[in-house]
């Protein structure tokens, strides 16, 4: 298994339905159920937050939830795992007071070559 600690701009997908309990609790797996998981899946495929840069987050466009909200972390020596499928994610909760729902157009709906 892949580790590491990452520092900067990290950003997660997720659906608008799950807006309002992202923002009094921040990303936690164990509170999914207003909307399914961004793949759609009813529980959490792993015990984590998938994270990734936010220029590579649009392989979720076109998802079951057409338009996800896109939630900016800021982290600072965060520890993050490589799941099986290949996806990096933090197997802590993430506190509201590191992230923030990106602006419309910040995150671009082109994923770079290099994600």
């Amino acid at each position: 298994m892949a580790v590491g600690t990452f520092s900067g701009t990290l950003a997660h997908a997720s659906s608008k339905l799950n807006r309002q309990s992202i923002e009094e609790f921040g990303l936690d797996w164990d509170r999914m159920g207003a909307a399914p998981g961004i793949a759609g899946s009813r529980d959490a495929e792993l015990p984590g937050v998938f994270l990734d840069h936010p220029e590579c987050i649009s392989f979720f466009n076109g998802m079951p939830d057409e338009s996800p909200d896109v939630w900016l972390v800021e982290a600072r020596d965060l520890w993050l795992e490589l799941g099986p499928d290949g996806f990096w994610f933090s197997p802590r909760r993430i506190e509201p007071l590191l992230m923030r729902l990106a602006k419309p157009g910040e995150v671009s709906d082109r994923e770079k070559d290099d994600c």
